[in-house]
């Protein structure tokens, strides 16, 4: 056992023989809060408790304050509501950082690290560590591993301080075991100096990345169109992942500690890959590239996986395949889903320059590349698929290749995933009583037959569906290329009632023309599998809006609605809520769902649904389905009777789940 996981266990059993010791809350409080700053190299921690009825934070330290969390600010408020540890090397820089909140001490604040308490899925507690601005170092993984090594004891300590399951036994083994597995990883690091350097250089890359990220923001709220919404989320992907990226310079140093550890998380499966595969999109349309992408409809709604590991996957992948693709190529990218073995079975595929059958068996060794001359040429270190090979092994597959000079390449591996949300993520359509229809007057363009996939995919008998370059007049659902595009065709649509969507050859070739701006338009080098199965699928969307004066609420309740069929909409106080819900009130497409905070500026969530119910009684409409997300414990039952349901903060998925499947099955 090393010296410094012995001097740790040290501390851990004489922290809890004085805590045996003591029958005082604000002792046994001190106690662990020192505990937990000799673990951390920290300068001031604190330990909260969180009262679920009051919706408060609190310390049992002496003449603590407790802190809100009704409405959760901050860095605090964003781990509450995420119940997901974070560390922060420049918490002031922070978006969500609010001093008053996140450095109520008043210190020179360098760093902190939030680390929730979570057990069964119940928050009990948040832990907060903090480094002063003299402190020498910064927090790395490793301060976040060690305190996730004490996360049963500190489950225990909070039970005490709250009076409950005081007789449970602590296991010391269990815990000790868990401090020297984390200091094994750790020592796997190598030289300082080398940790240094490449400190340095992330810190330096991460600057402008960072900048880039906070630019892409303030143009997101100055958008109202949602497509270019959606171009500047892809963006801000990008701008994370340079970030994601310079931590694999570390990871080359740390090779046992972490290429041998996965960190698996659950995902929203078809917007997790279609966000990788649509950073590309912009650069395949420049290049005139044909770039596909295929995601299965049936995969499963949420997996559980490496999602940064898979993802460099992925990207190196991807970006491998545009490099080596001349100008006019096609790429296709395919995430097939295996129900019987619950694997993904996933391929990169380019007509490329391709590699010859002696570069084959050297291309995954690191730093090699199948010519030298390319990496002049083309740029890169022939690193990125060493990587890729490494990871794709830790995930439990095998990175394989086929490829020949001049015709291109093919990278495919199948690897095993947890299931967490067995639904496919697009269900089968039910109404086959269509005529579907695929317009383009060039009918070997590539993307006819990615359509014509995801229609057979998803349940349209092949007969339903016709392919062709002059528009049928009994067709019910139409797909129309650029190059089709006619002012005769729209008006025959229209005054059909036709669902209708377009695909435009380049980015906003047809969207910034102000004619189309309120059709449904997706361009050709993107992800379209979502606009496929919602152009054809019988079943309306569930129209869901979001009232809440905190981004980061709007943001995971985002999040945790995406998986499922609606289309969102949200707003940061209530009188703008007011004004959308009363628009959509007299008109055929309504708000089906509402979540409102009581909370907002201008006009609260009580009195936005109390306006709404009011015109709903008097011109008789169907009611809506109203959520309260408010955290006030002094919500009373008169407004409760207001809401359908109730949905508390930190939000829990199953049970916006449960909310959301309640409104489902409302009657009115």
């Amino acid at each position: 056992m090393g010296s410094k996981s012995s001097n740790l266990i040290h501390i851990l059993t004489t922290s809890m023989d004085k805590i045996s010791q003591v029958n005082s809350d604000f002792e046994i409080n001190d106690i662990m809060e020192g505990l937990l700053n000799k673990f951390t190299n920290s300068d001031l921690t604190h330990l909260y408790i969180y009262d679920n009825k009051k919706q408060l934070l609190y310390s049992k330290k002496e003449n603590a304050q407790p802190l809100s969390m009704a409405d959760p600010m901050g860095l605090l408020g964003n781990a509450f509501l995420t119940k997901k540890p974070a560390m922060y090397n420049y918490p002031i820089s922070e978006k969500y950082f609010k001093a008053e909140i996140d450095n109520s001490d008043k210190i020179q604040l360098k760093c902190q690290m939030i680390f929730p308490i979570i057990e069964e899925d119940e928050l009990l507690g948040i832990v907060r560590t903090n480094r002063k601005i003299y402190h020498s170092k910064q927090y790395t993984k490793k301060d976040l591993e060690l305190l996730n090594s004490l996360h049963t004891f500190i489950v225990k300590i909070i039970h005490i301080l709250t009076n409950q399951k005081n007789s449970d036994k602590i296991n010391t083994d269990e815990i000790n075991e868990k401090i020297k597995a984390t200091e094994k990883m750790n020592n796997s690091v190598s030289t300082k100096s080398d940790l240094a350097f490449f400190s340095n250089a992330i810190h330096d890359i991460r600057t402008p990345a960072n900048a880039l990220h906070g630019f892409l923001e303030l143009l997101e709220d100055q958008i109202d169109d949602k497509r270019l919404k959606e171009f500047v989320k892809n963006a801000k992907e990008s701008a994370v992942f340079i970030n994601t990226l310079t931590d694999s310079i570390l990871e080359q140093t740390k090779e046992s500690f972490t290429q041998n550890q996965l960190n698996p998380v659950v995902v929203s499966s078809v917007k997790y890959f279609s966000q990788i595969t649509n950073m590309f999109s912009a650069n395949m349309s420049d290049k005139e590239i044909s770039y596909l992408t295929y995601i299965d409809p049936h995969i499963p709604k949420e997996i559980q996986i490496d999602e940064q590991k898979l993802k460099r996957i992925l990207i190196n992948l991807i970006g491998n395949a545009y490099k080596f693709t001349a100008r006019g190529g096609r790429i296709e990218v395919k995430i097939l889903y295996d129900k019987p073995t619950e694997s993904l079975e996933i391929s990169v595929v380019d007509n490329g320059i391709g590699i010859d059958d002696e570069q084959q068996i050297k291309i995954f060794n690191a730093f090699s590349q199948a010519d030298e001359n390319i990496s002049e040429n083309y740029g890169g270190t022939g690193l990125g698929l060493s990587i890729s090979s490494q990871y794709v092994e830790l995930l439990g597959g095998k990175l394989e290749l086929e490829s020949k000079i001049n015709f291109g390449s093919k990278f495919y591996f199948t690897i095993p995933v947890s299931v967490e949300n067995a639904s496919q993520s697009y269900d089968n359509f039910v109404n086959l009583n269509k005529k579907v229809m695929i317009l383009s007057h060039n009918l070997e363009n590539p993307n006819i037959d990615m359509i014509y996939t995801y229609l057979v995919t998803l349940g349209m008998p092949k007969d339903k569906i016709v392919i062709g370059d002059r528009f049928e007049s009994d067709t019910t659902h139409l797909f129309c290329f650029e190059d089709s595009v006619t002012d005769s065709l729209f008006e025959y649509v229209s005054h059909h009632k036709i669902k209708l969507l377009l695909i435009e050859k380049k980015l906003f070739s047809l969207s910034n023309k102000k004619e189309f701006s309120r059709l449904e338009i997706v361009p050709e080098n993107s992800y379209y599998g979502n606009f496929v199965h919602s152009t054809v699928f019988s079943e309306k969307k569930k129209r869901v809006l979001i009232a809440d004066d905190n981004k980061i609420n709007i943001t995971l309740l985002t999040y945790m609605l995406e998986t499922d069929y609606v289309e969102i909409d949200s707003v940061l106080d209530g009188e703008s809520a007011l004004k959308l819900l009363q628009e959509s009130q007299q008109k055929e497409n309504r708000y089906d769902i509402v979540f409102l905070d009581n909370n907002m500026p201008i006009v609260s969530g009580i009195e936005v649904l109390e306006k709404i119910r009011m015109f709903e009684d008097k011109h008789q409409l169907e009611p809506l389905f109203a959520i309260s997300i408010t955290g006030d414990p002094k919500f009373v039952d008169a407004d409760k009777n207001l809401f359908n349901t109730i949905v508390k903060k930190p939000f829990n998925k199953q049970k916006v789940q449960e909310a959301l499947y309640q409104a489902n099955n409302y009657q009115g």
